[in-house]
């Protein structure tokens, strides 16, 4: 009995842990992407604005 537990404890990392790495690094890059498009839009935002003027 103690080797089923084990084998499924093995199951369980070798399923969750690639789960977890690919929920974080989407999770980063969509954080990263809406960061850099805020930034994007502030700076041409503000030279619309000074353009106008």
């Amino acid at each position: 009995m103690p080797n089923l537990g084990a084998d499924l404890a093995q199951r369980l990392v070798r399923v969750v842990l690639p789960t977890t790495l690919i929920l974080c690094s989407l999770f980063w890059c969509s954080s990263i992407t809406a960061t850099s498009t805020a930034m994007v839009v502030a700076v041409a935002s503000t030279t619309s604005n000074t353009a106008t003027i």
